[in-house]
């Protein structure tokens, strides 16, 4: 694996739901450069951001304007790059949590969310937080979708959060998100396939990652927190959630709430 025959290029790590095809740049950021191919997604990242299933994993961020993948080969400029280790992210043994284990997980995560994530699902307090006459048109609206949800509307309350909050990825899309995976993993198909079906966004960042929730697909900071809440080690469980939580700047704070709240529906 060579860079114009004199330096070397490695792939840590390749996610498992990349497809074959070229791939134009859509975002880049310090950690994170985001290619698209029609709605297939492919990020590059540092090894900090970890794996996941639409992620190749660099020891340094190359700065690609398009890439190429075919079968087992990375190309890019004058670059050909073998894939060795695959990263895979389909969850497939069954999965419970027990309620004293559901309840330490809300406390921490309340703990160590960012003041305007979608955490007051579990503390109405929190809404507090949301000051400005933006913030509170927005907690509004947040607070409305999740009174579908609650009432089983899965249709308005989809329409109602997809889309709302800040970020690239915003609030509402990352909360149903991890709605999905919760669904999916206590094999409430029809519930999910409902998130799924009027989730339409123009957003493929959000698409994809809602998509990859409803194929049981997790990036490897959520993998770790689900297998540490199977071992119901709080130690470990709390290390792994602190760390999905640092996930952009609400991102994984609002992924997590939604995970959990469903969860907590479902007692």
């Amino acid at each position: 694996m060579t860079k114009s025959g004199k330096s070397n290029f490695r792939i840590i790590s390749f996610g498992d739901n990349i497809k074959p095809g070229v791939y134009k740049l859509h975002s880049a950021f310090q950690k994170v450069r985001n290619y698209n191919n029609g709605i297939s997604l492919v990020s590059l990242v540092l090894e900090d951001m970890g794996e996941g299933p639409n992620n190749i994993v660099f020891p340094f961020l190359p700065d690609f304007a398009k890439i190429e993948i075919k079968k087992n080969k990375f190309y890019s400029d004058n670059i050909t790059a073998e894939i060795k280790r695959k990263y895979f992210s389909k969850i497939s043994e069954e999965f419970k949590i027990e309620k004293n284990i559901l309840d330490f997980c809300v406390f921490a995560l309340l703990k160590y969310s960012p003041p305007l994530s979608m955490a007051f699902v579990f503390d109405e307090k929190r809404g507090f937080n949301f000051k400005t006459g933006f913030q509170k048109q927005m907690y509004k609206k947040m607070q409305s979708g999740v009174k579908f949800l609650i009432k089983n509307d899965y249709v308005n309350g989809t329409r109602a959060l997809r889309g709302l909050g800040f970020g690239l990825t915003p609030s509402g899309d990352d909360f149903l998100s991890g709605l999905v995976l919760s669904m999916r993993l206590k094999k409430d198909y029809k519930e999910a396939k409902l998130i799924l079906d009027n989730f339409k966004t123009k957003n493929i960042l959000s698409y994809n990652a809602l998509r990859n929730c409803f194929e049981k697909k997790v990036d490897g900071k959520i993998k770790n927190f689900i297998n540490s809440v199977k071992m119901k080690n709080k130690r470990n469980i709390l290390k792994a959630l602190k760390d999905s939580v640092n996930k952009g700047h609400t991102s994984g704070s609002d992924f997590l709430s939604g995970f959990l709240f469903y969860f907590y529906l479902k007692l």
